[in-house]
């Protein structure tokens, strides 16, 4: 969510969601990036959401119900 809201996508990169997605890379896994609101819905298998400022907005409250997001 971090990087989603920073408005010019600079340092904003999270060591601990480029880990997980080194994993997934290396199990074969496809891996996407919400980097515009189109991204936010996409389909998806399991979806991680990642927030370590308190100033960055809450994810869309469709996410906290379900058993895919982690």
């Amino acid at each position: 969510m971090d990087y989603y809201y920073n408005p010019t996508k600079r340092n904003a990169f999270n060591p601990d969601a480029m880990k997980i997605s080194s994993y997934h890379k290396q199990l074969g896994d496809k891996i996407n990036f919400v980097t515009k609101q189109d991204d936010i819905h996409r389909p998806y298998d399991l979806y991680y959401i990642i927030k370590e400022k308190t100033t960055t907005p809450n994810p869309p409250s469709i996410f906290f119900l379900d058993k895919n997001v982690r």
